[in-house]
């Protein structure tokens, strides 16, 4: 799956509404899975993302196109990065800023335990086939206080899912 604006702007409402604190410059974000821009999100957007994280980002940075990965598309990546933030996501193939990760199996290190004030799942967990140890990840990379961006699993398209999660 991949950030379409709709996302973009639900992350800005919650900034506003305080449900996520608004981080210091430097504080984790944490990603299962890499993800990528939907095509045709305007700049504009995006800008105006960035400038709810950091109201005094430089202008030729805001303006500067976002770099683009050989298949065309952008990874998010660069997006947290120009928001001032230390971004990292967990996945089972190369991303940058991604670390080799499969969450069936692996175990978050110490080093990142309790590390990220924003855990996020884009279209990620619902293709795991151990449930538990995804959900065991989100907690150990969230510090206290932190918050989770559950998505995907409660999604109404489910060809692609080994599980739909119902509330």
């Amino acid at each position: 799956m991949a950030y379409e604006i709709d996302l973009l702007e639900r992350i800005e409402r919650w900034l506003d509404s305080g449900i996520i604190p608004i981080p210091s410059c430097g504080e984790r974000i944490a990603e299962l899975g890499s993800q990528q821009l939907v095509s045709g999100i305007p700049h504009d957007a995006v800008v105006k993302f960035i400038r709810k994280f950091r109201p005094d980002a430089d202008e030729a940075e805001l303006s500067a196109p976002l770099p683009v990965n050989y298949h065309g598309a952008v990874y998010v990546d660069e997006i947290w990065h120009r928001c001032g933030l230390d971004y990292i996501s967990f996945d089972v193939v190369e991303a940058p800023r991604s670390r080799m990760f499969d969450l069936n199996f692996h175990h978050v290190p110490p080093a990142d335990q309790q590390s990220a004030l924003f855990v996020t799942n884009i279209g990620t967990t619902e293709h795991v086939a151990n449930q538990l140890n995804a959900f065991q990840t989100v907690h150990d990379l969230l510090k206290v206080g932190g918050r989770r961006h559950p998505c995907g699993a409660f999604h109404r398209n489910v060809q692609s899912f080994f599980f739909q999660l119902s509330p």
